[in-house]
């Protein structure tokens, strides 16, 4: 079965909403464990600085391969009389992020994505139109490989790539403010349960120790408390046989 690749609209990892509630759930992780292991400065900052050195690619993968799932479920929630199917592919990220930022992909089965194509052409034209003309034009600083006139285009849909049919779902973006709330709440979910899983070698050893001394203490205590237990019912005890034997 024949598939055709697309992008969708995507904000990117770097200096984007993600990365900012990323920073956040690193400042919480390092709060809760400072909290729970009475962790000083240093340790602290070692902690940190710990996050995000390992696995980073599978972690970053999930947050896109979410967002992309979240974003399928609200662009069928718009589209009128059409329901996409397609799955998330993958992600990739530039050297640098002077003029690019990061980037989704999506697989679409060849002739459903060509009656969508036909479907977005049909029901909103002339906002693709406009989109085209505006996202490939020349400027300053970009010179565009796509003509801008959508006429000038092939009429094989099937010979479109993920650019072009990237263009017809940038049509639909994700800004209204409560679906971009629901958005976060949504990514914070998967940020918060994958986060660990970036913690370098430093940063798990520095837990793993923190959490046999708090064992450690506790097991002290407890024995302590054992101790001090039996030694007042052994007081106790003894008080009872004084007053006993002080009445004989």
């Amino acid at each position: 079965m024949n598939k055709l690749e697309s992008t969708i609209p995507f904000d990117g990892f770097y200096e984007s909403f993600i990365s900012a509630d990323i920073e956040h759930q690193i400042e919480l992780d390092t709060r809760y464990y400072s909290e729970l292991y009475d962790l000083n400065e240093f340790e602290e900052e070692l902690l940190c600085n710990s996050f995000l050195n390992v696995n980073s690619y599978k972690f970053y993968n999930q947050i896109a391969k979410d967002y992309t799932n979240f974003y399928i479920d609200e662009l069928n929630e718009k589209l009128k009389g059409f329901k996409l199917k397609a799955t998330y592919k993958f992600f990739t990220s530039p050297k640098e992020y002077n003029f690019e930022t990061d980037r989704i992909f999506i697989e679409i089965e060849e002739n459903h994505a060509v009656d969508f194509i036909e479907h977005i052409v049909k029901n909103y034209k002339k906002e693709l139109e406009q989109k085209i003309e505006d996202r490939f034009r020349s400027r300053s600083g970009f010179i565009s490989f796509y003509k801008n006139d959508i006429n000038l285009w092939t009429k094989d849909f099937k010979e479109w790539d993920c650019n072009m049919i990237g263009t017809c779902f940038e049509l639909f973006d994700l800004e209204e403010e409560d679906i971009n709330y629901s958005l976060r709440e949504y990514l914070t979910e998967s940020i918060s349960e994958n986060l660990y899983n970036t913690l370098d070698k430093q940063g798990k050893d520095l837990l793993d120790k923190k959490q046999k001394e708090k064992d450690r203490k506790e097991l002290m205590d407890k024995q302590q408390l054992n101790l001090f237990t039996e030694q007042s019912i052994v007081n106790i005890n003894a008080d009872c046989l004084g007053n006993i034997a002080n009445k004989n």
